[in-house]
């Protein structure tokens, strides 16, 4: 398991492209209800499962998409 600090600019659809997993096991692992709200400077849960794979050294980096990041989602 790896944890990510979020970033501005950073959304959920692009940093599940970027570490290889999905928005929805993202949200998942992380308690987050609404996938199009994160903050930045909180901390994201990456890690492996059975369904989902992960690099954490490998992926596009710097890439965005998605919508843009919001306030008052508590993600960790």
């Amino acid at each position: 398991m790896s944890n990510y600090r979020i970033r501005p600019g950073d959304t959920l659809s692009g940093l599940a492209a970027r570490f290889g997993t999905s928005v929805q096991k993202l949200a998942r692992d992380n308690n987050i209800s609404n996938p199009d709200l994160i903050f930045s400077g909180r901390t994201l849960r990456i890690g492996h499962s059975s369904r989902d794979s992960f690099d954490a050294g490998g992926g596009r980096q710097g890439v965005r998409g998605g919508r843009g990041v919001g306030g008052g989602q508590d993600v960790g």
